[in-house]
C-alpha cells in the first residue's frame, strides 16, 4: 500500500488559519508552516507568527484521492494546486524539513539596513540600523557634524528607506 502523500491547498486571502482549523475538523492531516515575525503594534515591538507562504497550507492524502469536493468547499479553502489534471505531491522529507526549520525571528530590520527618520528632530535623515533599543527603541548610526555616533531612536518614527506609509 502506497502511504499518503502532501499535497498544496491554495486558501483565500488571510484565511490560512481558518482553511486550516475546518479541514482538521474533518479529520484530515494539514500542516501551516508558519515563522515569528518582528512587527509593530501600538508604537511597540512585538513577534507575531505569519505564514511562511502566504495563502498556501499542506494536506496529507492518500493516492488515489479522486474526489476533492470536500476540501475544495471548506471554509477558507479557494482550490487545490494542480497542473491540469495532475496533483503534485511532496514527499514526508520535504515537509519535515519544513518543520525542522521553523525556529528563526524574521527581525523588523537587519544590522546594517538604511532607515530613514520621519519625525522628531532628526526627521529626513538616513541612518543605519544598528541593534535593537528595548521595545520601542532602536540604535542607529547617525552622521551628525561629520562623525558617525551611535543614537537611540524611537522605533516608530523610522522607516527603511524606500518603504511607503
Amino acid at each position: 500500500m502506497t502511504p499518503p502523500r502532501w499535497h498544496l491547498v491554495y486558501t483565500k486571502p488571510r484565511e490560512e488559519r481558518r482553511a486550516l482549523e475546518h479541514l482538521r475538523r474533518q479529520d484530515y492531516e494539514c500542516y501551516l508552516p508558519e515563522r515569528p515575525v518582528e512587527r509593530m503594534r501600538d508604537g511597540h515591538r512585538c513577534i507575531v507568527t505569519e505564514p511562511l507562504f502566504p495563502r498556501y497550507l499542506f494536506i496529507r492524502l492518500a493516492p488515489g484521492t479522486s474526489n476533492w469536493l470536500p476540501i475544495r468547499s471548506t471554509r477558507g479553502v479557494s482550490t487545490i494546486v494542480r497542473f491540469g489534471n495532475r496533483f503534485p505531491a511532496l514527499p514526508d522529507e520535504d515537509i519535515e524539513a519544513l518543520r525542522q526549520g521553523e525556529v528563526a525571528v524574521r527581525p523588523l530590520f537587519e544590522t546594517g539596513a538604511r532607515l530613514v527618520a520621519v519625525e522628531g528632530p532628526f526627521a529626513g535623515v538616513q541612518t543605519l540600523y544598528l541593534e535593537p533599543d528595548g521595545d520601542t527603541r532602536v540604535r542607529v548610526l547617525l552622521e551628525i557634524l561629520g562623525s558617525e555616533q551611535r543614537v537611540s531612536l524611537p522605533l516608530a518614527g523610522l522607516r527603511a528607506v524606500g518603504a511607503s506609509g
